[in-house]
């Protein structure tokens, strides 16, 4: 058989980029543990894989190495690169796992029927809806009417009140959390645009780039290391004071499995 494409190593030719995939790619799974106003990230763990290797293989063997290897740490949301964008792949997390995986619809994707651009359905009287919550038992996301309109809308006699609707009917848009909501544009705005520059702070201090790789395994243990000095270097920039509130915010959040606060 004849290998074409990604398969034989070449790619689609982009401006600043090489026609040929080189080297590899370092997956990493970040975990956000909450403490005083803002976030500590630590490095859960990577895998290494071949540049030509598509994203989407990887990321459900870094999702199952977290949840067999570090069975105290709670994973209910996943922000995700577009690259590792999969419809199936997400509705097989959101069924088996109660796991969010939120990834930015691309710029050609278009929302379900009777929904605005964004994603977000509309009632009857062509009004935005309010994301409520997802059904795990039924599958199903819960909307409401923004109770400022309803109360003035003319169909209100007729309107349930309460809309229900498959959460596989497109799994990027709505999914367990819809796309539209403001916790879902929160998370996609503050945790996102953080992915390539911690790739490149990491890079550029363990001097990786330096280094010349000539095997998967090699990398692997490379990168392994760079994650280890990484999550050294967030422990001891720490007083003991917030080591400790690091330790009771990951404690409630065990403890406390809500989707939101």
């Amino acid at each position: 058989m004849v290998q074409v494409g990604a398969a034989r190593g070449s790619r689609s030719g982009k401006s600043g980029q090489s026609n040929f995939f080189v080297g590899f790619h370092k997956h990493t799974i970040y975990g956000l543990i909450r403490f005083q106003a803002g976030f500590v990230p630590v490095a859960l763990c990577s895998r290494v894989q071949p540049a030509n290797i598509s994203e989407r293989r990887t990321a459900k063997s870094l999702f199952n190495f977290v949840r067999r290897s570090l069975p105290f740490w709670p994973m209910r949301i996943a922000v995700g690169d577009k690259g590792y964008l999969r419809g199936w792949l997400a509705a097989w997390y959101r069924i088996n796992w109660q796991l969010v995986y939120l990834v930015r619809p691309k710029a050609d994707m278009k929302p379900p029927r009777g929904c605005d651009s964004d994603g977000c359905p509309l009632c009857p009287a062509g009004e935005r809806l309010r994301w409520e919550d997802y059904d795990p038992q039924d599958q199903v996301l819960l909307w409401r009417g923004q109770p400022a309109i309803c109360k003035c809308c003319p169909l209100r006699a007729q309107c349930p009140g309460q809309f229900e609707a498959d959460a596989s009917v497109h799994e990027t848009f709505w999914g367990m959390l819809p796309t539209h909501t403001e916790l879902a544009r929160r998370l996609l705005r503050q945790l996102r645009p953080r992915v390539e520059p911690g790739f490149n702070i990491a890079k550029n201090c363990h001097r990786l780039k330096d280094i010349f790789l000539n095997s998967r395994q090699l990398a692997q243990m490379v990168c392994t290391m760079s994650d280890v000095l990484e999550t050294i270097n967030v422990v001891i920039k720490l007083s003991p004071h917030d080591k400790r509130e690091v330790r009771k915010y990951l404690k409630d959040d065990i403890h406390q499995p809500e989707l939101r606060d």
